[in-house]
Parts: C-alpha cells; sequence; structure tokens
C-alpha cells in the first residue's frame, strides 16, 4: 500500500469511534472511512446513509462505516467532524435544517458555512404530517379549527428541535393563529409510536416512513410540505392549504471538516457520481422508499444553498430555534 498508514487512538471517544486510518491524500482512500449520522438507527436519514456507505465501500474498496451520535439538535456530531483531522476520514451525514438553523441563531457549537466542506447534497423525502387513522381530524382545516377552539390542547408530536418538521409547525402556528404543545423526540422513529399510542394528536414524519401506515389505515395524512409528495399526491401542501410561507422542505448533506484536500474533494465527487449511477444502488434505495433522482453537485453550488438555508431558518429568533 502506497503511502503510510496511520493508526490514532482516539482517548475519550475510542469506544464511540474505533480507529480511522489516514494515508496521504494522493492515495485517498487507503483506509476506513466513518459517517457520523445525528440520528438514531432505522429513520430515513439513517438509512440513506448507509445505502451511500455501502455504495461507496463497493466503489473504493475500503470500509465505510455509519456511526450513529445524536445529542444537542445534532451539534455532538457536529462538534467531533469540524474537529477531525481534515483527510476525508470523518464525515458527517445529516439533516441540512439543524446545522443551518444553528448557524442562523448564532448559539450552535459549530457553523455550517465555516466548519464544514460539502460533498453531496440530496432533497429527503417530502414532510408529511399524520393523524392517526381514527382521528376526528381529516384535514388540515380540522386541525387548526380544533387548536382554535381549544388553544394549548392540540399536542404535536416531532424530531429534534429546531429541524424542518418542528419549524414548519412554528410557521403554520404564527399563519394560523393557534396555540398547540410540541413535543420533541429524537425523530421519526419516536414520534410515529407516540401517534400509534394516542399520546400526541398530529405528528411530524417523512412519507416514506409513514406510508406502511397510512396504507394499512392506521394513519392518515393531512399536509405535505411544499414539495408535493409523488407517493401521496392527493394529499395537499401548506400552499394548497393555503399556507405557502410554511416552505422548511429538507434537505440531506454529506460534509467534512473545513480544509480539506482539493484531491480529496474530487475522490468523493468522482466517487458519489459513480455510486448514485450504480443499478443495484438505485434498485435498494427504491426498495426502501426513497425516490429522488441523484444529480451530484459541485461543492460551490451546495455552499450557495447553504447560504439559502440560513438566511431562510434567520426568519427565526433564538429562541424558536432552540438556542437561547
Amino acid at each position: 500500500m502506497k503511502g503510510k498508514i496511520l493508526v490514532l487512538s482516539f482517548l475519550a471517544m475510542g469506544l464511540l469511534f474505533g480507529f480511522t486510518s489516514t494515508g496521504h491524500s494522493k492515495d485517498y482512500p487507503s483506509g476506513a472511512i466513518q459517517i457520523l449520522v445525528p440520528y438514531r438507527a432505522g429513520g430515513t436519514v439513517d438509512l440513506h446513509f448507509r445505502l451511500i456507505a455501502e455504495g461507496l465501500a463497493n466503489h473504493w474498496k475500503v470500509p465505510v462505516n455509519v456511526i450513529n451520535q445524536t445529542g444537542a439538535t445534532g451539534g455532538v456530531a457536529g462538534t467531533t467532524v469540524a474537529n477531525a483531522k481534515k483527510d476525508g476520514y470523518t464525515m458527517l451525514g445529516t439533516m441540512t435544517g439543524p446545522f443551518a438553523s444553528m448557524t442562523a441563531a448564532k448559539k450552535g457549537p459549530v457553523n455550517l458555512l465555516r466548519d464544514f466542506d460539502p460533498v453531496y447534497l440530496h432533497n429527503a423525502p417530502a414532510a408529511i404530517f399524520v393523524v392517526r387513522g381514527d382521528s376526528q381530524f381529516k384535514s388540515l382545516k380540522d386541525v387548526i379549527d380544533f387548536a382554535r377552539e381549544k388553544p394549548g390542547e392540540l399536542l404535536f408530536g416531532t424530531g429534534l428541535r429546531g429541524g424542518e418538521h418542528y419549524l414548519s409547525w412554528e410557521l403554520l402556528k404564527r399563519s394560523a393563529k393557534i396555540t398547540t404543545k410540541t413535543l420533541n423526540f429524537s425523530g421519526t422513529v419516536e414520534v410515529q409510536p407516540q401517534l400509534l399510542g394516542g399520546h400526541i394528536h398530529i405528528g411530524g414524519s417523512v412519507d416514506v416512513t409513514a406510508k406502511p401506515y397510512i396504507d394499512a389505515g392506521r394513519m392518515r395524512g393531512v399536509v405535505v410540505d411544499n414539495i408535493k409528495s409523488p407517493l401521496f399526491p392527493d394529499v395537499p401542501s401548506f400552499a394548497e392549504c393555503g399556507y405557502p410561507e410554511v416552505n422548511m422542505f429538507g434537505t440531506h448533506v454529506l460534509v467534512g471538516p473545513k480544509g480539506m484536500p482539493p484531491e480529496v474533494m474530487k475522490a468523493w465527487e468522482d466517487a458519489m457520481k459513480a455510486v448514485v449511477k450504480n443499478p443495484d444502488f438505485l434498485a435498494k434505495f427504491k426498495k426502501i422508499g426513497l425516490y429522488n433522482m441523484f444529480e451530484v453537485i459541485e461543492a460551490e453550488k451546495i455552499r450557495e444553498f447553504f447560504k439559502g438555508e440560513v438566511e431562510k431558518f434567520s426568519r427565526f429568533s433564538p429562541e424558536d430555534l432552540g438556542w437561547q
């Protein structure tokens, strides 16, 4: 093997992350890569990056491991990656929203624009807001009417504070002039059982993970974000319901620490182009219900997108964003 491989033993985090092998950037990759995901295993973000990791491992012929590291609305995993060696062996796979949120609030531990080099961006599956199949709520109007009649009684369940589902609901509350109670969980994997158990009235989910429950009649979609769901074309968007300003659609992003060498960035771009064109990868992606078309975007264009997302999140106060 060309280049010298260094084996770094992390004292505080060794048990969590094991070992990372690195070589000279011109030989990249020459050892194991880890992708930190700040969500629990089994959710859409986790499944997405596990498929990406599998495709990369097959392409590069090196281990690519997904590590779930939750905490601080993504800040724990984000800090680990931002402070990692700038060699492309420790990456972050996440929703863009929480990091645009902490950047806009100027309160979080990392800054999306300052601390990361992006290598991949992809639209997340459509956000869908669901009620139980036997719920009295048949539409978003029913939900809003109830909240107006009984201020503070409607229970909404969502994932991480500052994420797209949470902020979409906050925008809806502003626009519809309603008062509700929000309960935060670690992700849609926890929101759905809470809804099915009758502990909340309505929950934020994604169409892919909600589909089996909707198809079985156990859940009903009442509204989607302003990127329509091809899985549920009959479920209206916020815009179609009269609330076009509710536009916190989500994206998945893969980033590394700021300052990775150009040859490492190029290796990632080339590898991702190969992975997303691989028929085996696309078949597996479709099998789990993920449907968006793929296009690998240049890093500079992703950085411009990040700027727009930070501006969008700047509509909220640090308190709204959960950083007060």
